[in-house]
């Protein structure tokens, strides 16, 4: 995977410059490296039964562990929904064109018409609705399609911060229709809250990510779930390369996941090295689980 190291700089500068004027169009090709596997993609691979979708909201099976799991960590490693949305609208700002579809960008707001090519493009996303770029990415009633029946409506505001190049948000809202095990599609809302992600270049070839926030979804297969998630005091480390993008997964740091219904509930993810991550959930105060992945492994639970 590669994600651009700098691209929440690249976005307020877009930001702040307002993009293009006051028309755009029915566009043609795109470039996005977006990837929608965001929000809590339910795919079971995991040894737990898919019953365990009752009221339980604390972090209590396998199955609902390695989800949110995966979903953090999605948004850490720049592959998860906020990543989407940012790589999504930076493209937009710079005329990226859509394959089919349209947009039109006037001085403060984008107004999408069923683009597709530019958010989600490898999965064949299409999205509409519109985005208020005054102040940060505004999204409102903002929804992504899938081929497969899919869809994220997300609504909220993606904030930018030159003095400590970070992305934050108070908060986002996503409605999403999900597939189950049994290729169902489920009802899940998720909502993101207090979250800040700050990625610094550390020298030429490694750079650091700081990310927390709070995440609570309803609905999904594996259960309801509450979380709070930091790493501020164990950053990851990855490396970069000469065009400073994000190369392989993270060598160093942990991830602490808290279950907010439940404080004994806490899930650790430390890096072992670029390929591999200690993956730990202790529950009621035992050990659930304690287990080496690989980064692959967990960030597609």
């Amino acid at each position: 995977m590669k994600a651009k190291l700098l691209i929440l700089m690249t976005s307020a500068l877009l930001v702040a410059c307002g993009g293009s004027d006051d028309s755009d169009s029915s566009n043609s090709n795109s470039n996005s490296n977006s990837n929608s596997n965001s929000n809590s993609n339910s795919n079971s691979n995991s040894n737990s039964n898919s019953n365990s979708n009752s009221n339980s909201n604390v972090l209590e099976s396998k199955a609902l562990v390695n989800t949110v799991s995966g979903i953090v960590m999605r948004e850490a490693l720049l592959d998860g929904m906020v990543d989407t949305l940012v790589n999504g609208m930076d493209e937009t700002l710079e005329s990226a064109k859509c394959t089919s579809g349209a947009y039109q960008v006037t001085k403060t707001t984008i107004t999408f018409n069923n683009c597709a090519g530019i958010f989600a493009s490898d999965e064949g996303g299409t999205v509409s609705g519109s985005v208020d770029i005054s102040k940060g990415y505004d999204f409102k009633n903002f929804t992504i399609k899938f081929p497969d029946g899919r869809q994220h409506v997300v609504s909220g505001l993606l904030e930018f911060n030159d003095s400590d190049e970070s992305i934050f948000t108070n908060q986002l809202l996503i409605a999403a229709k999900e597939l189950n095990a049994n290729k169902k599609l489920i009802d899940v809302n998720y909502t993101l809250s207090n979250y800040k992600l700050i990625l610094k270049k550390q020298d030429a070839n490694n750079a650091k990510i700081q990310l927390n926030g709070k995440l609570e979804s309803k609905g999904g297969e594996h259960g309801d779930f509450k979380v709070a998630f930091s790493n501020d005091n164990t950053p990851f480390y990855l490396k970069i390369n000469s065009e400073e993008e994000v190369v392989g997964s993270f060598y160093a740091g942990t991830m602490t996941i808290y279950d907010l219904n439940k404080t004994t509930n806490v899930v650790t993810i430390t890096a072992i090295n670029a390929d591999k991550a200690q993956h730990k959930a202790v529950v009621n105060g035992k050990v659930l689980f304690d287990e080496v992945k690989t980064w692959t492994q967990i960030l597609d639970e």
